[in-house]
């Protein structure tokens, strides 16, 4: 199975204990949640002008995971040029995404040669 596709599958099962507030609140826990899955999983690394969140690697494959606590089409540029530089995938991992957002995601992930996904947490959390 591609590590992209593992974890895909990994971060779905990932569900915050409370809805985070700061963002470094998710990168942490989902860090825990793919190390104790037994994933080569890198914090904050940086190179050239871009800080990557999670770097994760196996196999000489290699998946960026970008945190965000709220992704909107403000992030666009951001996404387009990380996933340039990670042909094996990216995965973006958000408490809330704006629907714009989400329709971008869509059609980019019909268009891209990359894998890309888009997973947003809040939809695990039932609202009373």
């Amino acid at each position: 199975m591609r590590l992209f596709t593992e974890l895909d599958l990994a971060i779905n099962d990932f569900t915050p204990t409370e809805p985070p507030v700061l963002e470094n609140v998710i990168e942490d826990g989902l860090y825990l949640h793919l190390k104790g899955r037994g994933f080569d999983v890198t914090k904050q690394v940086t190179k050239k002008k871009n800080r990557y969140d999670l770097i994760v690697k196996k196999c000489g494959e290699i998946v960026c995971v970008e945190m965000k606590i709220h992704a909107s089409t403000n992030d666009v540029r951001q996404f387009d040029r990380y996933l340039k530089k990670f042909k094996d995938g990216m995965i973006v991992v958000c408490w809330q995404c704006s629907f714009p957002m989400k329709s971008i995601f869509s059609e980019v992930k019909e268009q891209s040669p990359y894998p890309i996904a888009l997973i947003e947490l809040s939809k695990k959390f039932e609202l009373v």
